[in-house]
């Protein structure tokens, strides 16, 4: 008898025509292949945006995902579990839970460390408390994105041994395969992509100071400096306006491969693992990485031999970083062949959505 499983996500569905996980750019935290497990079956769930209750408070902040966990009150009834994979604030559902208005169990993969140092705020310390008090004595299960945030976690509160899970959250390897491509890289760019809590300042000046490198920043996002004079070297290729995301990414992909590096400048420290998604798509594309230094890193990678670091706000050291890479090809395909050998056997979706299918299981016997 197959598991009914409620999959919780704050946006449409875009898997309507089926899935092909070679077209998949999303992941979805497991559902595309969670639907092809035996044993279980999954049905996507989000508030109807249509609605008219929906377009009224459309505006408010968070508003899709409080009406989307709100809505699995009335859900649940045709499920056995109920499962949240992406990374969102979860205190309604929480809240539901210890209530006992959702009486289904519910299993979570935690983005959050819920550490409250790095907090300069003392209402969103006790935001963050209150969020983490019920988080972690109303839902069912939870494991946590990678092991830094476990440990990121523990520096701050006593943890149940129930929730000290990790499911090493990884990129969908079936479309990032840098396999596809029939010619070697052209090694002629480092590459910075993505936009929350990114130094682009810094960078952008270090590559000002190195004009024999070339920078291409990929992305969409406003933290991109708009009013900055950009060096001759540093190009930004913003996802274009009204071209469907396959397209999008699939330049994205490209653009990976032909890189010499990735480079991930965080702007400011905190209690989650900026830039995780750069980086396992940059683990999947076999590509070394350069990060700011930080403790809550998805990785340590240094310690994986697939990287380096350079210190918060740092222009010399990245300019120490970009030119390492310059003048040490071997290196840095010695680095990027050991981030292809962590994506394949521990940081990708195949292996994520194996672990959650098992706790899924354990969760109804």
């Amino acid at each position: 008898m197959s598991i009914r499983v409620l999959f919780v996500y704050p946006s449409p569905c875009p898997y309507m025509g089926g899935v092909n996980l070679k077209d998949d750019i999303y992941g979805a935290f497991g559902y595309c292949n969670l639907q092809k497990t035996d044993g279980i079956e999954i049905d996507w769930y989000c508030v109807n945006q249509q609605s008219l209750l929906f377009k009224m408070f459309k505006k408010i902040p968070f508003i899709k995902e409080i009406m989307t966990q709100t809505g699995c009150i009335t859900k649940q009834k045709n499920y056995d579990v109920i499962y949240c994979g992406r990374d969102m604030h979860l205190l309604p559902l929480a809240i539901y839970r210890k209530l006992g208005l959702i009486y289904r169990p519910i299993l979570i993969v935690s983005h959050f460390s819920y550490n409250t140092q790095y907090k300069t705020s003392l209402f969103l310390r006790f935001f963050k408390k209150i969020e983490r008090h019920f988080v972690f004595t109303s839902i069912d299960r939870i494991t946590f994105a990678c092991q830094a945030l476990l440990d990121t976690a523990k520096r701050d509160f006593t943890i149940p041994e129930k929730y000290q899970l990790v499911s090493s959250w990884g990129a969908n390897m079936s479309f990032y395969d840098r396999r596809i491509f029939n010619k070697l890289p052209s090694y002629k760019y480092f590459l910075a992509a993505g936009g929350n809590n990114r130094d682009y300042t810094s960078l952008i000046e270090a590559f000002r100071k190195v004009p024999s490198a070339n920078l291409l920043i990929f992305g969409k996002y406003k933290s991109i400096p708009q009013n900055i004079h950009l060096p001759h070297n540093v190009t930004i290729n913003k996802f274009e306006e009204g071209t469907d995301a396959i397209t999008q990414y699939k330049k994205l992909r490209e653009a990976y491969y032909n890189c010499i590096a990735v480079c991930l400048p965080i702007k400011e420290l905190n209690d989650v693992p900026n830039g995780a998604t750069v980086l396992v798509e940059a683990l999947a594309m076999g590509k070394p990485i350069i990060i700011t230094e930080a403790d809550t890193n998805f990785i340590d990678v240094n310690k994986e031999g697939c990287g380096i670091t350079v210190q918060r706000s740092s222009i010399d050291g990245w300019i120490n970083a970009v030119r390492f890479f310059m003048e040490n090809q071997k290196e840095a395909i010695k680095m990027g062949d050991a981030a292809y050998k962590l994506a394949q056997e521990v940081y990708n979706m195949e292996n994520f959505s194996q672990h959650i299918a098992k706790l899924l299981k354990e969760m109804t016997q």
